[in-house]
């Protein structure tokens, strides 16, 4: 088995930054709704490069983003925003 793309590998004193980003991200999510976030997602700055390298294939998964708000926001609290990090 080969692992690929299993974490950013960031250094630990951005651990509770990230940790920090997570828990405002669910509360976004809890407040908001998915629709929302994934509205916000789409129309990022950052998903414009997204956009260029495949125009074909960004209009088909963007409108997944909008999943089940709870577990979305269940999973960035919990698995993301409270799980280990290890450094590079």
């Amino acid at each position: 088995m080969t692992l690929a793309a299993v974490g950013s590998g960031s250094h630990l004193e951005n651990l509770d930054a990230f940790r920090a980003q997570c828990r405002a991200n669910a509360e976004q999510l809890e407040t908001i709704g998915s629709s929302e976030v994934a509205k916000m997602t789409r129309e990022a700055p950052s998903r414009i490069s997204v956009l260029v390298k495949d125009p074909r294939g960004t209009p088909i998964s963007m409108p997944r983003l909008p999943a089940t708000t709870q577990g979305l926001a269940n999973t960035m609290r919990s698995f993301q925003g409270a799980g280990p990090r290890s450094t590079p």
